[in-house]
């Protein structure tokens, strides 16, 4: 396990060492560190995402004066989302008997390609891996031993947990409705029926209030309409469910930023509304490194370049497309 978690650190490192942490919308999440800078207690709710990374980054350029504060950002949540692999392994050792098995899902789970990007590339979906994971594990104790006082005190963690997962994606406020389904299911699992009411009002309450409180900040600092959130799909239930003729497509690994003419306007191929199946565009995003975040980019712009090489491989049609 050790040496899994090491090897994953090592090239995520060397990824870092080439601007690895220039991903989807690096710009943005940039700039608004530079505003949390500006803007009392480092507190930021201009964007269409919670303040804990901008405050985080803010943080880190204070206390290191460096210009290299967005790569030491980025290196932090590489080693928050160590620990978060480290927490599905202990899951695993109450769900999977067989050792073998344990690491082979740790060793899947380690190099997956979006998650060795995903946890390094400065956004707030990174931040939010670690609490995700830990509101899983430490619920799983919870309802584990009969202990009325470690329930207590794991419900308090619980809490805590839950509450900076919502500073660090809003939607992880998902979160808070089952944890709520599931205190209400396993409600026998208690130990008495005041430690499961100190429960609800621990692990839902309390995070739903500061939810709703998030909230109310993100509606009234909405300076800038294009961040603007609305409830909406994109897709049918057709699109999520069954695969589509265009598919095929998804197998030779475009890039994010392909581009086909659409009535004489380029546009992103992948961003065409019903194109393509959500399944194969999961695929995509899970197997391969779309956004070209780990490959060579001599223009060091943040969607990445492919060299020659390695585009020959991902599109060629004489051999399966590289991962």
């Amino acid at each position: 396990m050790v040496g899994i978690l090491l090897v994953s650190f090592l090239v995520q490192g060397n990824a870092l060492l080439h601007h690895g942490y220039m991903g989807q919308d690096y710009p943005q999440h940039s700039n608004s560190i530079l505003h949390a800078m500006q803007t009392a207690h480092w507190w930021l709710h201009e964007t269409s995402n919670p303040p804990l990374l901008y405050w985080l980054g803010a943080f880190i350029h204070h206390i290191t004066l460096s210009a290299n504060y967005e790569a030491v950002l980025s290196l932090i949540l590489v080693i928050l989302n160590m620990f978060a692999l480290y927490a599905w392994f202990k899951l695993s050792q109450s769900i999977i008997r067989s050792p073998l098995l344990r690491i082979a899902a740790l060793l899947t789970l380690a190099f997956l390609p979006f998650r060795l990007i995903h946890s390094e590339v400065l956004a707030t979906d990174g931040l939010a891996v670690l609490p995700f994971s830990l509101v899983i594990l430490l619920f799983a104790r919870m309802l584990r031993t009969r202990n009325p006082r470690k329930q207590l005190v794991l419900a308090a963690l619980l809490s805590a947990t839950l509450m900076l997962g919502l500073l660090a994606k809003y939607t992880m406020v998902s979160a808070v409705a089952v944890t709520l389904l599931l205190l209400v299911f396993f409600r026998r699992s208690f130990a008495s029926r005041a430690t499961w009411v100190v429960a609800l009002f621990l692990i839902v309450a309390i995070p739903a209030t500061l939810a709703r409180s998030e909230y109310r900040h993100y509606r009234d600092s909405r300076t800038d309409e294009r961040w603007k959130q609305t409830w909406r799909h994109e897709m049918q239930w057709r699109n999520l469910v069954f695969l589509k003729q265009a598919d095929r497509e998804i197998l030779h690994a475009p890039s994010y930023d392909e581009t086909i003419l659409v009535n004489g306007e380029p546009v992103f191929n992948l961003s065409i509304n019903n194109k393509h199946s959500y399944p194969a565009l999961l695929h995509l995003s899970m197997y391969t490194d779309v956004l070209n975040i780990f490959q060579y980019d001599e223009t060091d712009w943040y969607f990445g370049a492919r060299s020659d090489r390695t585009n020959r491989a991902w599109h060629s049609r004489s051999s399966p497309p590289c991962s």
